[in-house]
């Protein structure tokens, strides 16, 4: 029996030595991985922290393109040669995880020459992003001073980039349609061009900012006025140039069609694009009518609150009644502020413990958002390896418009137990840091990107609104309807989003199914379905995350029944952080798995891992018969 022991141990060790190297090498893999983007991609290594490549930008070229599939190819063949048996269950599934976020981009290379022909359009683009980009960018030193001053340098060329890409897509016939187009060049005029040089964004760092710093006044004044140069010389003139481009070529030869349907292997092309966003093998066909089914169930629950206060006419004509009752409404901004603040920091927390076992503490404010974009929006600010605090930016704009019952929906989907819980999540488990930070940019290139696991995220967000309801957080049935307002819009998102670019769908269509079934006004409605024809499949992540979350929710309480804890079904789902739906099911199957009461194990059975047991089982065998002999 001792030489049996020893054996067994000695066997144990050399295992335990396999194991570590194939952890080693996946872990090598992935900081190799993440230290090439940060390489690659300069402006998501400042998003995410990161002090290097700070003077540099992006290259968008069809030869960086090209680059950057062979790139990952060399990953996907070195991850290939781990075997992925001899893993632990943790590392298995980051294996699995970076199986699919390299195989999903270099699948998407196939469609290399649609969208990501065309990288801006009237919601995303370097007219856009440098605002919020500005805001990640350190001002401490002098360096961090020189390295914007030379990205400013580099700035026109990327935009001559731009370009050049987009006639490639006037050549291919592949171009936006204009509704995605048409805006751009009064959105560059507003903030760029037909602003003074010290009115930009651009400038923006070097008037407080830097007044704040211990420079000296010569200093100062040089960069300030390097800075003024820079902008007004190259940086306005390379917008006004793109603008140019944009109305005089661009829009003449924009799609005729309102979905990718109506181009060259359209239909194909939406499909890739919907399962990138959706992380599923759903058809086009399966998502509509999956969103017709929701539609219809939504609408019986919303009846159901009119029916209780007494309202008989239509969903419609009840939200045209609240839009003229003024207890619905707040008169100021700073009123809808506060609001909004009551609600995040004492309605929605004292609430959390009933469905959360592990509340994240990383702070979060809610501040008003700089321009006039969607009602609400969630960022959290990272710094080197420090995070928070998390932002809540409400539109403030117009305040009269803000329905007040839907203001705790909004809030619980931002920040608690919505984004703001997942993001922390995210940031603070022991994850890759690849998986840590996601570059949330580039829906114009989707399917040939790399993952946000959107469903996941705002899958999760839309959950979160309907928790609301569980942990007692709506006060009235307004805010209940508001809530329901809030769910029954990303069900008409399923139905709009393949209408459109699958069964050709008019954009009048689109709009009267919104206008029948939500409270959105029509000039709202229609700016809604001119994102989802720029950025086809994407408004459907959100209802199918949601929709298998609580698919998993209902299985797992099916197969334990008494033995299912919510809140440790909450605990897994965000531990997890984002992935693809398959992979959270088979995260969800093992927590299924680990809690049904099981019998005593057989002895010894402890330490063989599941993936190599028969080789174990032989070798003990054989080791066995030798101690014994």
């Amino acid at each position: 029996m001792v030489h049996f022991l020893v054996a067994t141990g000695l066997l144990f060790t050399a295992w335990s030595a396999v194991l570590a190297d194939e952890k080693t090498d996946l872990n090598q893999l992935m900081i190799d991985f993440y230290d090439w983007r940060l390489q690659d991609n300069p402006q998501f290594a400042t998003t995410s922290g990161e002090s290097r490549y700070g003077n540099r930008l992006e290259n968008l070229t069809i030869e960086a393109y090209e680059a950057r599939k062979a790139k990952c190819e060399d990953y996907l063949a070195r991850l290939d040669k781990i075997n992925r048996t001899k893993l632990e269950e943790k590392s298995q599934l980051n294996y699995d995880v970076t199986h699919e976020f390299l195989k999903a981009f270099v699948s998407g290379y196939d469609w290399h020459l649609y969208n990501s022909l065309t990288p801006i359009n009237f919601l995303e683009g370097p007219h856009i992003d440098w605002d919020t980009f500005i805001e990640f960018i350190p001002f401490k030193t002098k360096e961090n001073y020189e390295s914007y001053l030379q990205r400013l340098q580099l700035l026109p060329s990327r935009l001559e980039q731009i370009v050049v890409l987009m006639r490639r897509a006037i050549e291919l016939n592949r171009t936006n349609h204009n509704v995605s187009m048409d805006r751009i060049p009064g959105q560059i005029a507003d903030t760029i061009t037909n602003l003074a040089a010290n009115e930009t964004k651009f400038y923006s760092p070097f008037l407080d900012q830097l007044a704040s710093l211990s420079f000296s006044t010569n200093d100062t004044d040089q960069l300030r006025s390097r800075g003024l140069d820079v902008i007004r010389n190259k940086v306005q003139p390379a917008y006004a140039n793109l603008s140019d481009f944009i109305t005089n070529e661009y829009l003449p030869n924009s799609r005729i069609g309102l979905g990718v349907s109506s181009l060259d292997r359209g239909s194909e092309y939406y499909k890739a694009c919907l399962k990138w966003h959706v992380t599923t093998d759903l058809s086009p066909e399966e998502v509509h009518e999956k969103g017709w089914n929701e539609i219809r169930r939504i609408s019986t629950e919303m009846k159901k609150i009119l029916a209780k206060l007494g309202f008989s006419g239509s969903i419609r004509e009840f939200v045209d009644t609240l839009k003229n009752d003024t207890r619905f409404f707040y008169n100021t901004s700073e009123q809808l502020l506060a609001e909004y603040k009551k609600i995040a920091n004492e309605l929605i927390p004292p609430q959390l413990p009933k469905v959360f076992k592990d509340i994240p503490h990383i702070p979060f404010d809610v501040r008003p958002m700089a321009f006039d974009g969607p009602d609400g929006q969630y960022f959290l600010f990272q710094e080197g390896d420090t995070y928070g605090p998390g932002y809540f930016e409400v539109n403030l704009r117009n305040p009269k418009t803000r329905l007040t019952p839907e203001m705790v929906a909004l809030t619980l989907h931002e920040l608690e137990p919505g984004h703001h819980f997942q993001t922390v999540y995210q940031v603070t488990e022991n994850l890759p840091t690849y998986r840590k930070n996601t570059e949330y940019s580039k829906y114009y290139a989707v399917p040939f990107n790399f993952p946000f696991h959107t469903a996941y995220t705002e899958g999760w967000a839309l959950y979160a609104e309907a928790l609301g309801e569980e942990m007692g957080v709506y006060r009235n049935d307004y805010e209940l309807f508001g809530r329901y307002s809030s769910e029954i819009f990303r069900a008409c998102r399923l139905v709009a989003d393949t209408g459109l670019h699958y069964f050709n769908w008019t954009k009048e269509h689109a709009v009267e199914l919104f206008a029948n079934y939500t409270a959105n006004s029509i000039d709202g409605i229609k700016i809604e379905v001119d994102r989802y024809v720029t950025w086809p499949g994407q408004a459907c992540a959100y209802k199918i995350g949601e929709l298998k979350i609580k698919e998993l929710r209902k299985k797992a309480e099916d197969a334990l029944g008494a033995h299912f804890d919510l809140k440790e079904f909450h605990n897994r789902i965000l531990k997890t952080g984002p992935v693809p739906l398959s992979i959270l099911e088979t995260v969800i199957d093992g927590y299924i798995r680990e809690s049904k009461p099981t019998s005593e194990p057989t002895s010894g059975a402890f330490f063989i891992n599941a993936g190599n047991m028969v080789a174990v089982v032989v070798v003990l065998c054989h080791i066995t018969k030798q101690s014994t002999a």
